[in-house]
C-alpha cells in the first residue's frame, strides 16, 4: 500500500508514478509498485541522503532527482531500464550510485556535476552513452570502466572531468578516431580492450594516436590552397568539385586530409548515395540514385565536425542535406538528415 502522505501519484499508460515526493526523510525506500519516478518529483530535496529502489521500477525521467543537495548514495533496480536527461544533475555530493542490470542508454547530463563520484562503471548492458554529455562535468572523477562495447555509439566525447586519469574500454570500441575527450587535462592515456592508446590534445581536444596513419595520395598536380573568409570566420579549400572547410588555422595535416577524404568521398559516392535515397525518396517521391548524384550539388565537408553538407542541392531551396561520418574512407557514415 502506497503511503500518500510521503508520495504523490498518478497513473500512466505504463503504470503507476511518483509524481511528487512529499517526505522529510534522509533514507528513502522507493517501492517498487512505482514504475515510474515523474519529471523533477525529488527535484531541490534538501532532507535526503540515500535513496533505494525497489525491483519494479522502469524509468526515471528527466531532472527527476536534480539539485538534491545532501544527497550521497543511490541504489538502482535491475529493473531500471531507462534513466532521462539530467536524472540526477547537479548532485553534488553523489559519491555511489550502481547502474543496475538492465540500463540500455545513458542519456545526456544524467549526472552533470554529480562532483563526488571517483569512480563510474557504465554496464555491459548499456548501449549508447550520449555523444556529446553522457559522461560531462564531473570533477571528482578519477576512473571511468565502460563495460559495453557500446554498439549504437559511433562518436563519444568525454567532457569537463578535469581529475580523469583512467578511461578503459573493456570489450573494445569500433571507431577509435571517433572517442574525443574534450578538457580532461589530466588524462595520457585510453586502453581500448587489449590496447593501451596515447591521448593526443590540441585546442583541450584529446584524441587517440594510432600507430598507423594513412598517408596522402601523392600529388597530381592540383595544389591544396585555403584562403580566409572573413565572413564566416573560417579558412575554405575547393578540390576536385568538393568545398572543404575549417575554424582552425590550415596545416600540412589538413591538406593531407583533404586529399586523404577526397579520395575516401569519391570513391565511396556510390554507397552514400545509396544510404541516402530511402529518406530523399520519402520526402521527394521517387527518384533514382543517378537523379540524386545530379541534384546534390557540390559537397561541403566540414574538417572540424566530420560533417558533410550539400548547400546547393537542387532538390528545394529550403531543406538541408548533411550527415556525420567517422572514418576516412566513408565506411561508416551515420545521421543523414534532411532538415529545414
Amino acid at each position: 500500500m502506497i503511503d500518500t502522505t510521503r508520495f504523490q501519484t498518478s497513473e500512466t499508460a505504463k503504470g503507476l508514478a511518483l509524481k511528487k515526493y512529499l517526505g522529510n526523510e534522509e533514507n528513502v525506500v522507493i517501492p517498487g509498485e512505482f514504475k515510474i519516478i515523474g519529471p523533477r518529483a525529488f527535484q531541490e530535496c534538501e532532507s535526503i541522503k540515500s535513496v533505494t529502489f525497489s525491483e519494479g521500477t522502469d524509468t526515471i525521467e528527466h531532472e527527476a532527482f536534480r539539485d538534491c543537495p545532501n544527497l550521497t548514495e543511490v541504489h538502482l533496480p535491475d529493473s531500471l531500464k531507462i534513466m532521462e536527461y539530467a536524472a540526477f544533475m547537479l548532485c553534488r555530493k553523489l559519491e555511489k550510485l550502481d547502474f543496475g542490470k538492465k540500463l540500455k542508454v545513458l542519456e545526456p547530463n544524467v549526472l552533470y556535476r554529480c562532483n563526488g563520484i571517483q569512480k563510474l562503471v557504465i554496464p555491459e548492458t548499456v548501449q549508447k552513452v550520449d555523444r556529446e554529455g553522457g559522461v560531462n562535468g564531473l570533477d571528482g572523477l578519477t576512473s571511468l570502466i565502460i563495460e559495453s562495447d557500446l554498439p549504437k555509439n559511433k562518436t563519444l566525447a568525454i567532457i569537463d572531468c578535469q581529475n580523469l586519469t583512467e578511461v578503459v574500454f573493456k570489450k573494445g570500441f569500433a571507431n577509435l578516431k571517433g572517442l574525443t575527450f574534450v578538457c580532461c587535462p589530466k588524462l595520457e592515456h585510453v586502453t581500448v580492450g587489449n590496447e593501451t592508446y596515447k591521448i593526443k590534445v590540441k585546442d583541450k581536444i584529446g584524441t587517440i594516436v594510432q600507430e598507423e596513419k594513412k598517408k596522402a595520395p601523392a600529388g597530381d598536380g592540383e595544389p591544396v590552397e585555403f584562403r580566409f573568409n572573413k565572413d564566416y570566420g573560417q579558412f575554405e579549400c575547393d578540390y576536385k568539385g568538393i568545398q572543404f572547410i575549417t575554424e582552425q588555422q590550415p596545416d600540412k595535416e589538413a591538406e593531407d586530409n583533404v586529399r586523404i577524404l577526397t579520395e575516401g568521398y569519391l570513391s565511396n559516392l556510390n554507397k552514400i548515395v545509396k544510404l541516402m535515397l530511402p529518406d530523399i525518396q520519402d520526402i521527394y517521391g521517387k527518384t533514382t540514385a543517378k537523379e540524386v548524384k545530379n541534384k546534390l550539388g557540390k559537397p561541403r565537408i566540414d574538417l572540424g565536425r566530420w560533417l558533410v553538407s550539400y548547400p546547393e542541392q537542387s532538390f528545394d531551396g529550403v531543406h538541408i542535406f548533411e550527415f556525420e561520418f567517422s572514418d576516412e574512407e566513408f565506411e561508416d557514415i551515420d545521421n543523414f538528415v534532411i532538415d529545414g
